[in-house]
Formats: structure tokens, C-alpha cells, sequence
């Protein structure tokens, strides 16, 4: 047994056994974590950048042209509010009457379709589809054609 000097029992100092991790692995754990979240942030925010420039560039582009495939579209859905049964719209054909404007983005065009009467019977239809600029706003006007 361990006596001092003078004779007296003493007992060896025991270090615990470590639990968990030491204070330099935390902190080496959250500053990685850290450096992680930075740089998801920055990613975010780089690309965000990148996106916005993307959107300027495509806002200069040049406006789409008054095409017989631009009629069928846009044209559609005033078509189908003139109708008795939207439902029952199908469309046949388009012709592009003429164009104007800087990039041919205005015009007129005849759109052919088939709907449904009042008597809920299908006729063939010819509708004009007009887009044009009025006080720097760009409208589309279709009349339906007895």
C-alpha cells in the first residue's frame, strides 16, 4: 500500500475515463458545420444572382412573331369565352391575314374551329383574330364571324 514520507496511507489520483467527445472535437464539429452552412448560403446566393441576370437578358429579347402556331394559342381562349359550349371547342386551322410592327409581332389572322350550337350540334366557325398596340399596350380582339 502507498505510504508518504511520513507514513501516512494515501491514495494514487485516479483519472476518469473520458465520456464523449473532447471540447476540440465540438468545436472542430461546429465549425464545420458552419463552414457547410456559408456555403450553401453563398451558393444560394450567387446562383440567385446568376438567375436575376438571366431574366434582364431575356426581357431584351425581341418579341415573338404573329405566326399562324402564336394565333392558335393566344387566340383560344377568347374564342372559347365566345362560346355557348367552351368545352366543345376544336380547332382546325389558322391563317395569318398579315403582320406589322418591328418584328412582325402584330397582326391579323382567320381561325377555323368547330363548336357546339345551342341545339348542341357541332358547326364549323370562322373567327378573325386581331393583335395589336394601342397606347403601348398589347391587345388581342377576336370576333366570331356569323
Amino acid at each position: 500500500m502507498p505510504y508518504d514520507k511520513d507514513g501516512k496511507y494515501y491514495r494514487k489520483a485516479v483519472v476518469p475515463k473520458k465520456k464523449g467527445d473532447s471540447v476540440d472535437k465540438i468545436m472542430k464539429k461546429a465549425n464545420m458545420q458552419a463552414n457547410i452552412f456559408v456555403s450553401i448560403v453563398l451558393v444560394g446566393i450567387v446562383g440567385g444572382c446568376v438567375a436575376i441576370f438571366n431574366n434582364i437578358n431575356e426581357s431584351a429579347k425581341e418579341p415573338e412573331e404573329f405566326d399562324s402556331i402564336y394565333a392558335r394559342v393566344w387566340c383560344k381562349d377568347q374564342i372559347k369565352s365566345q362560346l355557348k359550349d367552351p368545352s366543345s371547342y376544336k380547332f382546325y386551322s389558322a391563317k395569318v391575314l398579315r403582320t406589322s410592327g418591328e418584328y412582325n409581332q402584330y397582326g391579323a389572322a382567320t381561325i377555323e374551329f368547330g363548336a357546339k350550337n345551342s341545339f348542341g350540334g357541332m358547326i364549323r366557325q370562322t373567327a378573325i383574330c386581331d393583335k395589336f398596340n394601342r397606347s403601348g399596350t398589347d391587345y388581342i380582339r377576336v370576333n366570331i364571324l356569323p
